[in-house]
């Protein structure tokens, strides 16, 4: 299999284009990296949030405890707390909520912007190299297993006038199987596959 042609302009062509081609997925991951980890912030307020309710729960419960003990009024005073404690932490849950839905976001935005730019190019570029790729592994099993269906190729596919410059009547000296001809129409093709024989 050959990944890239003989010709050094059209090499040089395919390997620019791929490192172009790698140098934008690695762009776009970067891009899409950094942008996650910028929306990720906006989850900062939620998670601090979180963490005070948290706290101020605790606290409440501690106190909840210390005067659910006083004897006979002990219930009725810690009411108030556990009410607190609890709307604590309803604060708190909604924090943390806020905060997995920015994570969530984050996310999805980050590889909304690697894949987008990145599959627009490689739906493009990549099926033309997959089709380099197959044409020149056909042409180089045509080569090996007879010139002569090259040629023919040749005779089908290159313009007249490249095909009069070879010989005066290509399809007359290929169907005599004038090997000169033959080696020089299957050339032809091979060089517009991008190979050398």
């Amino acid at each position: 299999m050959r990944l890239y042609a003989a010709a050094p302009a059209r090499c040089a062509r395919q390997v620019l284009g791929d490192l172009i081609l790698l140098a934008w997925i690695g762009g776009w991951a970067w891009a899409g990296r950094e942008v996650h980890d910028a929306t990720l912030t906006l989850g900062q307020p939620g998670r601090a949030t979180a963490s005070a309710a948290d706290e101020m729960a605790g606290r409440f419960h501690d106190v909840e405890g210390r005067i659910g003990g006083i004897p006979g009024v002990g219930d009725d005073l810690a009411a108030p707390f556990r009410g607190a404690a609890d709307a604590a932490e309803s604060l708190a849950a909604a924090g943390r909520s806020q905060a997995e839905t920015v994570a969530d976001i984050a996310l999805l935005v980050g590889i909304a912007l690697f894949l987008i730019p990145v599959l627009l190019v490689a739906v493009v570029y990549v099926p033309l190299r997959v089709r380099f790729v197959r044409r020149a592994s056909a042409g180089r099993r045509l080569v090996a297993a007879d010139p002569a269906l090259l040629a023919l190729r040749a005779l089908a596919n290159q313009p007249l006038r490249t095909l009069t410059r070879i010989s005066d009547d290509p399809v007359k000296a290929w169907r005599d199987n004038d090997q000169a001809v033959v080696r020089s129409l299957a050339d032809l093709e091979l060089r517009s596959l991008g190979l050398k024989r």
